[in-house]
């Protein structure tokens, strides 16, 4: 039996990183509104790639490459091959998920590791270079000007002081979707 109510997770830190839904957890960052819509085949759920190449710290962050290209023709990002996102020539002309709704997002704040710890897994490879690292993950650099960025909605990004909502519509989501908690209503607040 899967639960169809978003319910937020915490980390081992504390922090709410990543939520559940239908039996698979997501990426804080990953839209509510996608997890509610995959297309058959596609997703964590259906897709064996999407599980294992869209994943990083036992959350989903995006689809495989098969699906973002073949399925969602670029909409919902470029795909994700091995540990990190497609970046071909053949998909450039597709928005990245870095540009978008995981944009300046740290991966060692995505998932838990004590679901898994993909950065080990690298390491258990033989992947313990930090130049082969960056090769297979590519880190977003932080920026300075995170509060004036309007695609930066990461869950703790001040929607209320943002000025370009529509802008969230280009890829597919708003606001809303990225508003964050349960619809179950157990008649008492967890903190």
């Amino acid at each position: 039996m899967s639960t169809l109510d978003f319910i937020i997770r915490y980390n081992e830190d504390g922090l709410a990183s990543y939520y559940s839904y239908d039996d698979k957890f997501y990426s804080i960052h990953f839209p509510k509104k996608w997890a509610k819509d995959h297309a058959e085949g596609t997703g964590p759920t259906m897709c064996k790639n999407c599980q294992e190449f869209g994943s990083w710290n036992g959350v989903f962050i995006g689809y495989c490459a098969n699906c973002a290209l073949y399925v969602y023709e670029g909409k919902r990002g470029r795909g994700m091959i091995g540990i990190g996102e497609e970046f071909n020539e053949d998909v450039r002309e597709y928005p990245s998920m870095k540009d978008t709704y995981f944009k300046n997002v740290n991966l060692d704040d995505v998932g838990d590791t004590w679901i898994f710890d993909s950065r080990l897994y690298l390491e258990n490879l033989g992947e313990t270079s930090e130049e082969k690292q960056n090769e297979i993950v590519e880190e977003v650099e932080d920026d300075e000007s995170d509060d004036s960025d309007e695609f930066s909605i990461g869950a703790y990004d001040d929607f209320h002081k943002r000025s370009r909502y529509e802008d969230y519509f280009e890829y597919g989501v708003s606001r809303n979707d990225y508003e964050y908690g349960s619809s179950y209503d157990g008649g008492y607040d967890s903190y």
